[in-house]
C-alpha cells in the first residue's frame, strides 16, 4: 500500500522527505517506509527520520502505534547516472538478458508502464511511448566515446 500522493511526497531532488508506504512480507510483519535523503550518503539510520515516516503511516494505519517493532535499516536506491530506468535489451553486457532496473524509488509507481515497454520491445512491437531514453544501449555509447 501507499499513498496516492506518494510520487509528490517521496520524491524531491533536496533534503529529506517521507511517505508512506507498506508492504506486508509473508512472515506477517511490515515493511514500513519510506524516506529518501539527498543530503547525505551516511549508511546509518538518521532517528528523528524514523519517527517522522512511522508518524505518517499511523495516519493511514491507526493501530501501528500498538505494534511493536523489530528492527529499522537503510540501503540506497538504484539509480542509473542520467536517473533515468534501464529498460530492454542489456545488449553487448549481457546478451539475451533483458533489464528493468534502475527506477530509483519509482518502481512500484511506474511497473505497469515499465512491464509495457518491456512486453513491446520482447515482442517486437511498436511500444506507446518511445523507447530511446530507457535503452540499456545508451550507455553502451557513451562507454566508446
Amino acid at each position: 500500500m501507499l499513498e496516492l500522493g506518494y510520487i509528490t511526497s517521496a520524491h524531491h531532488a533536496a533534503g529529506t522527505s517521507v511517505a508512506f508506504n507498506v508492504q506486508p512480507r509473508p512472515t506477517g510483519q511490515l515493511l514500513i517506509g519510506s524516506s529518501r535523503q539527498f543530503d547525505t550518503t551516511d549508511p546509518a539510520v538518521d532517528m528523528p527520520v524514523l519517527p517522522r515516516m512511522l508518524q505518517r503511516t499511523s495516519r493511514y494505519l491507526p493501530t501501528l502505534p500498538t505494534l511493536i517493532g523489530i528492527r529499522a535499516w537503510t540501503d540506497f536506491r538504484a539509480a542509473s547516472l542520467d536517473g533515468l530506468p534501464l529498460i530492454g535489451p542489456a545488449g553487448a553486457f549481457a546478451p539475451g538478458v533483458w533489464f528493468a532496473v534502475g527506477h530509483e524509488g519509482f518502481g512500484v509507481t511506474t511497473s505497469l508502464g515499465t512491464a509495457k515497454l518491456l512486453a513491446a520491445q520482447i515482442a517486437g512491437h511498436a511500444p506507446a511511448i518511445p523507447m530511446e531514453p530507457y535503452l540499456p544501449a545508451r550507455f553502451e555509447r557513451r562507454a566508446h566515446l
